[in-house]
Formats: structure tokens, sequence, C-alpha cells
């Protein structure tokens, strides 16, 4: 698997703050996160490394005090956002997620690691 992101002290967005008004306006926590993933991806790969349209394993290790399942959408929307994947994670097949605990109000860390199947 290559390693595709990888950021350190980091506040990682959760989903659930995604929208900060009923009109499905960003907040800014969210996109600065999902903008974090897309530098740090377009920074790991080169150019054409995936197929865009292929099939896809992907594993995220975090360290954040947010659910395990909070981060998986904006990793994914970083990430698909530079073109890496086709915008649809129809092509994500498999898909892991380790959390590792750490305390409320500290700053996390991030790694994705990606592998065309």
């Amino acid at each position: 698997m290559k390693l595709i992101v990888d950021l350190e002290n980091v506040n990682l967005a959760s989903v659930n703050k995604k929208y900060v008004n009923k009109n499905f306006a960003l907040s800014n926590e969210y996109r600065n996160f999902k903008d974090a993933v897309s530098w740090s991806a377009k920074a790991h790969l080169i150019d054409k490394e995936f197929d865009a349209l292929g099939r896809f394993k992907m594993l995220i290790e975090f360290s954040a005090a947010t659910d395990i399942d909070n981060v998986i959408k904006p990793v994914l929307d970083g990430i698909f956002r530079v073109g890496i994947i086709e915008a649809d994670d129809k092509n994500v097949l498999e898909l892991t997620v380790k959390k590792r605990p750490i305390k409320r109000g500290k700053l996390g860390s991030i790694q994705v690691y990606l592998e065309q199947i």
C-alpha cells in the first residue's frame, strides 16, 4: 500500500460538523481538513500513479478523540477532489479504519494508504 496522506498535529474534522447552516455551507473546520488531506495527497503522489477509474482498497489510521466513522467522509472528499480516485467512492471496495484514541482537545494525526486492486 502507498502512503498518500500523512498529517501530524491536525484538527480532524468531523462529518457531524460539515455544515454551518441550513444552506449547506461547509464549515471552515471541515473545509480546512479536507484541503489539508488534498494537499498531502498531491504531495505524496506521482502524476498518473493510479488509474483514477480503477478499484481500490484503503487504510485510514488516525489518532483523535472523535468517533471512528467521523473522519471517513472528509478523507474521501479530500482524495476525490484531487482526482486520485474518480469522484465517487463506489470504486473503494475495501476500507479499513484504525483509531488511536487521544484526549479530547489534543491535535491528532492521520495517515491514509491506498492500493489499486
